[in-house]
């Protein structure tokens, strides 16, 4: 079913809760960009639904529910919500929706879930205990239930397709255009941080299993026996899991390995810029953006070598085995001066602007 021109607009509510409050990390850019992108289609009306109050733009129509409990918010007042207004289309672009939204939602309404990855499912070991307990039933009863599933790649969109028959729809994703901006003014970061430009690497990721960081720094000690001089940067915040090793590995190295815990883009940026090289090893990725905004500040990249590294990232990475500290570190030291191809307008937010199709939801 597509809409024409004079047909009455669709009501589309956008649930932004889980942005107040929090460290703004890929999920919830993802929704904020997905909202933005949507109030560019003319044959919707885009209703955004916030905690608290409105944190993204000056946009006066919305919804605030006036709590901050993750719970209560999407077991019980989003749903209730939904059930008074009964709009068309509800996205869910950051966590799935509670239990209680399909069972008294209007029957018109379409509830459509983002699934950024299958880490749920692939990687269940990897997860910390709440989203075990929590987070894990509400992907499964999504993926059983839901109208429509939106995700971010065809990777992934590929994975999904074996746990579900629902509809999936790849958006695509995006890096914000000021990565772009080589001519960014730059912070005083490097200066606190007491580093040398290009005279560190970089890695940007949770500390958590699946970001890999022990085969990282595992790399690392053995890049600098083989007379490696550059310190290593290690931006983000700590998540979950067991961290006794890294503790102790980051101790033995702690005059050679920074953590920054989490920084402001403006420093994110100048991160890049100045780095010798961006790496990311993870051992799974649902998208993986770090790596294309190093690309776009003009950074030279290595990533482990897992398919939704290729499809995103094409040519433009050298990409390094996984469980072979000895084989990544001789192409490290082989290709660190190799100079990666100029990053494409593939990712930028046009580009995801124009791949959204909220229609296809009801074709």
């Amino acid at each position: 079913m597509h809409f024409k021109k004079g047909e009455e607009l669709k009501k589309v509510l956008i649930d932004l809760t889980s942005i107040y409050g929090r460290k703004i990390t890929g999920l919830e850019i993802y929704g904020i960009n997905l909202y933005q992108a949507l109030l560019f289609k003319d044959y919707i009306e885009v209703i955004p639904i916030f905690s608290i109050k409105n944190t993204v733009d000056g946009n006066t129509k919305c919804y605030i529910i006036n709590s901050t409990n993750r719970v209560l918010l999407e077991q019980l007042y989003l749903p209730n919500l939904i059930r008074k207004v009964q709009p068309d289309i509800v996205l869910y672009p950051v966590f799935p929706p509670g239990f209680l939204t399909y069972l008294i939602k209007d029957t018109k309404t379409k509830i459509v879930p983002t699934i950024h990855d299958t880490v749920m499912w692939k990687y269940y070991n990897t997860l910390s205990r709440n989203a075990k307990l929590y987070l894990r039933p509400s992907y499964n009863y999504a993926i059983d239930n839901a109208d429509s599933i939106i995700t971010i790649s065809e990777t992934v969109k590929k994975e999904l397709s074996v746990f579900t028959d629902k509809k999936i729809l790849n958006f695509s994703n995006c890096i914000s255009e000021k990565y772009n901006k080589i001519d960014n003014i730059e912070t005083s970061i490097i200066k606190i941080l007491n580093l040398e430009t290009s005279n560190y690497i970089l890695s940007v990721a949770t500390i958590e299993p699946r970001k890999n960081l022990i085969y990282l720094i595992k790399i690392y000690k053995k890049l600098l026996e083989n007379g490696f001089d550059k310190k290593l940067v290690l931006v983000g915040r700590y998540g979950w899991g067991d961290n006794t090793e890294l503790k102790n590995i980051l101790e033995d190295l702690k005059n050679n390995v920074v953590f920054t815990n989490f920084i402001s883009d403006d420093d994110l940026i100048t991160l890049y810029k100045n780095c010798h090289s961006f790496y990311l090893l993870s051992l799974y990725e649902g998208f993986g953006r770090p790596p294309l905004e190093a690309l776009a500040c003009g950074s030279q990249v290595f990533v482990s070598d897992i398919p939704i590294f290729h499809e995103v990232l094409k040519t433009n990475a050298t990409y390094l085995p996984l469980e072979d500290v000895s084989c990544a570190t001789n192409i490290i030291l082989r290709e660190q001066n190799r100079k990666n191809q100029e990053i494409n307008n593939e990712f930028n937010f046009e580009k995801f602007q124009q791949n959204i199709d909220i229609r296809k939801i009801h074709d």
